[in-house]
Parts: structure tokens; C-alpha cells; sequence
């Protein structure tokens, strides 16, 4: 799965025993925006501040023999999960999901190929909000032959 930014805005109007439920998803949905409603009717608009992005991502080599890679990150304040991305081209992407639905504020990789790792991190609240991607950590390097290693500059 690639990675998207997405951010998503939800508005519910009521028109007597119907309701109407609109969404607004991407940068449009981060600004502000209004629903009209005719006589009669009524409408509810349920917005909330984008979460902050995750603080202080970090990668460590865990395990040289199993080639696996620990990223940690600052908790976001009312993130019900955390995605985290990985990249293997450069700090710039492109990135892809590595882990979702992550509710602690650390994950560790599986055994990785021989490369290069870079990760970023992104906070949900609820079903509706993503963060903006936390910066990416520095660069991790994973070789298998002759022998397993795992280094940070």
C-alpha cells in the first residue's frame, strides 16, 4: 500500500426523518467550509484540529542476526493509532506502510533485506484525522552477506 496524506472532514445534515452525511477528504477537508440548510432543516458540523505529527522519530538496530530495526516516536496527544512508513530509496521516498493500527509508541520490524531503511510515523485520531508525517529518521543500513549487520551512521 502507498502512502497518502489524507485528511477528512465529516458534516451531517438533518432534513426532517433524513440525514445526509457529506465528506470533504484531502488538503480541502484541513480548511474551513460551510453547509447551507433550508428553513425547517437543521445541521450539525463536527470539526477537529488535525493531530500534531509525531515528535522525535528514532531508528536502532535491535538485533544484528535477526536484522530487525526498532523505530520509536513522541506520543501524540488524544492518537488512538500510529502508522508507521518505510522507505528504501532515499529520506525523500517514496514511502510505503510498514505497520498500521500500531496503539503503542514504538514498532519493530520483521527480518529486513539487505538495504537501506528509512522510517516516518503518522498519528490517527479515530477513523477521521491523520497527522501530517513526522521527519524521517536517519538512514539505517541492513546487510546480509557475508554476515548480518544492521548500522546508523
Amino acid at each position: 500500500m502507498s502512502k497518502t496524506s489524507m485528511w477528512q472532514s465529516v458534516v451531517r445534515v438533518s432534513v426532517g426523518m433524513a440525514a445526509l452525511t457529506l465528506a470533504c477528504v484531502g488538503p480541502a477537508a484541513a480548511s474551513s467550509w460551510a453547509i447551507a440548510v433550508g428553513t425547517g432543516s437543521s445541521g450539525e458540523v463536527q470539526s477537529s484540529s488535525l493531530p500534531a505529527a509525531p515528535g522525535g522519530p528514532a531508528a536502532a538496530c535491535v538485533s544484528s542476526s535477526s536484522n530487525t530495526i526498532k523505530v520509536t516516536w513522541s506520543a501524540v496527544t488524544d492518537a488512538s493509532s500510529y502508522t508507521v512508513y518505510e522507505a528504501t530509496s532515499a529520506s525523500t521516498g517514496p514511502y510505503s506502510a510498514a505497520a498500521t493500527g500500531i496503539t503503542s509508541t514504538s514498532w519493530t520490524s520483521g527480518s529486513l533485506s539487505s538495504g537501506n531503511y528509512w522510517f516516518e510515523v503518522s498519528a490517527y485520531e479515530g477513523t477521521n484525522w491523520q497527522s501530517t508525517d513526522s521527519a524521517a529518521t536517519a538512514e539505517s543500513t541492513v546487510t546480509s552477506s557475508p554476515s548480518k549487520t544492521c548500522r546508523q551512521p
